[in-house]
């Protein structure tokens, strides 16, 4: 082979490879998904909480006692009993301010006796959004370029539909040319 040959099979291989690349570009489509982590849950617990405001009502409602001795009802009483009863009960709240699924879920909890908040907690389970980018190759477009030592110089071009290939070939030696066709498979 002269120079003048090499120069052309080179220049033509750069074609199919350019050709090669930018077809392969055109077959790639790429896909979004959005996918939520849940991650390790934040927990707290606050005591000795102190009021930012007291002030009473200005209607008052005391719980009443009646007594009723020989079908004469007397006149109503303060139940101090139950005022007390309620002041001394552990009253033990529980809130779930959000449950989302792209925010994640808030508890909270409280505790209150003696008519005051005892302690808070709280439970952040939190969620954490992730968009993955990936590619879908149907097509998958290839090019090759085979010297022998026959003095013979191909050129293939060819399209895989996943595992499944057909190429188009060129071969030359100056003298003799021709086209050939092919089918391949592709093992991975």
């Amino acid at each position: 082979m002269n120079k003048r040959n090499v120069v052309i099979g080179v220049l033509i291989a750069l074609l199919f490879l350019s050709l090669g690349f930018y077809s392969g570009k055109s077959f790639v489509q790429i896909k979004t998904r959005i996918e939520y982590k849940t991650l390790p849950p934040l927990t707290d617990t606050i005591f000795n909480l102190k009021p930012y405001r007291s002030a009473l009502p200005d209607i008052i409602f005391y719980p009443l006692v009646y007594t009723i001795i020989d079908s004469v009802t007397s006149e109503p009483k303060i139940d101090t009993q139950s005022i007390l009863k309620d002041f001394i009960t552990i009253n033990d709240y529980s809130t779930i301010l959000f449950d989302s699924d792209t925010l994640g879920k808030l508890t909270v909890n409280s505790t209150i006796q003696y008519n005051a908040l005892q302690a808070m907690s709280y439970l952040y389970e939190p969620v954490q959004k992730n968009v993955v980018n990936y590619k879908v190759n149907h097509y998958t477009p290839f090019v090759s370029i085979h010297i022998n030592t026959l003095g013979f110089t191909s050129a293939n071009v060819g399209l895989f539909n996943r595992n499944i290939g057909f190429s188009l070939n060129y071969a030359t030696n100056i003298q003799r040319h021709g086209l050939g066709f092919g089918l391949h498979l592709k093992l991975n």
